[in-house]
């Protein structure tokens, strides 16, 4: 087998392969033999009719086409097992000859490769910015507005505080809301600086976007979108047509998220591939259970595990980062 391998835009490979007719002939041997295991001829029990009797009742483009399948399956191993190509989706296939062995064109979008910037380093200075955080008395006297509010209760008395939870008076339920308002800004925080660090490793890092994943990863934000409105009693498609004519301009709009989505993945992949940062079976089993009645009704257990595994691995390299400092 001869091939050729050409590196097109986006993740994408063009792989050229011939098979010499010796080469090829196994895979039609093969393809023919099934045919003629599949004919029935009266008056013969099946397989036992004469040969000449049986090639005559087997359909042999069909076979054709059996044989260049199995003999592409075979060249993509092949090829990505030697070359280490992970590829996506399903590729293109265009065959050029078959009458003197075979010719055909491969073209397949693969996994891309991440040559990942200096993410250590990266990661060090933002999680070493300062910003201070504090909770001001407007804050927590908005928040007790609103409980009020909530509560139909006009003033916040020491009574109104034991009747909402297991506080002394107002004053400990006021404390207990600037300190449940600062864990809040606190944890905003840790998420700006896992976002940040990890948009700058990826604009410093040299990546090329699969087509193929951007355009996966958009029809996922289609679906989302059109569950959230019709759970809320709107109509999808009288949506799109108000605010972006029709699903094309939808996809267009969220296509910047689908690429930065993709981008993200791929460089957390890659930092976790680097650092060997894997869950144990154990733990992913743990997270599956918890969620399992939550996505019980969407997907099922191998993928709530496939969920599972990536949101682990996601929250080791966050944390990674974050030890960086």
């Amino acid at each position: 087998m001869k091939r050729s391998i050409a590196k097109l835009p986006h993740s994408e490979v063009r792989i050229e392969i011939s098979y010499t007719a010796e080469e090829f002939a196994p895979y039609w041997d093969r393809a023919k033999e099934r045919a003629l295991s599949g004919v029935r001829i009266k008056g013969f029990r099946p397989g036992m009719a004469p040969k000449e009797l049986a090639e005559a009742g087997i359909d042999h483009d069909n076979v054709l086409n059996e044989a260049v399948e199995e003999a592409v399956k075979s060249a993509l191993n092949a090829v990505g097992g030697e070359e280490r190509l992970r590829f996506l989706g399903s590729p293109k296939v265009e065959v050029k000859e078959h009458d003197k062995g075979l010719a055909f064109t491969i073209q397949a979008a693969v996994f891309p490769e991440v040559k990942l910037a200096d993410y250590k380093k990266i990661a060090r200075a933002v999680m070493r910015e300062e910003r201070e955080i504090a909770v001001d008395d407007k804050e927590v006297e908005d928040s007790v507005a609103w409980l009020l509010k909530s509560r139909k209760a006009e003033t916040l008395t020491d009574e109104f505080a034991k009747s909402v939870g297991e506080f002394k008076d107002a004053a400990d339920l006021k404390a207990n809301i600037r300190e449940g308002l600062m864990t809040e800004k606190t944890v905003h925080e840790a998420d700006r600086k896992r976002a940040k660090a990890v948009e700058e490793i990826i604009t410093a890092s040299k990546l090329d976007l699969p087509e193929v994943m951007v355009e996966r990863v958009a029809d996922g934000l289609v679906s989302e979108l059109k569950a959230m409105l019709e759970s809320g009693g709107a109509n999808f498609d009288e949506y799109v047509q108000k605010h972006y004519t029709d699903t094309a301009g939808l996809r267009a709009h969220l296509r910047p998220r689908a690429e930065a989505n993709v981008a993200s993945n791929l460089v957390i992949h890659a930092i976790a591939e680097n650092e060997h940062l894997e869950p144990t079976p154990e733990e992913v089993e743990e997270e599956a259970a918890q969620l399992a009645p939550q996505l019980k009704n969407s997907f099922d257990k191998g993928k709530i595990l496939e969920y599972s595994y990536g949101k682990l691995q996601t929250e080791k390299v966050y944390r990674f980062l974050e030890a960086q400092k």
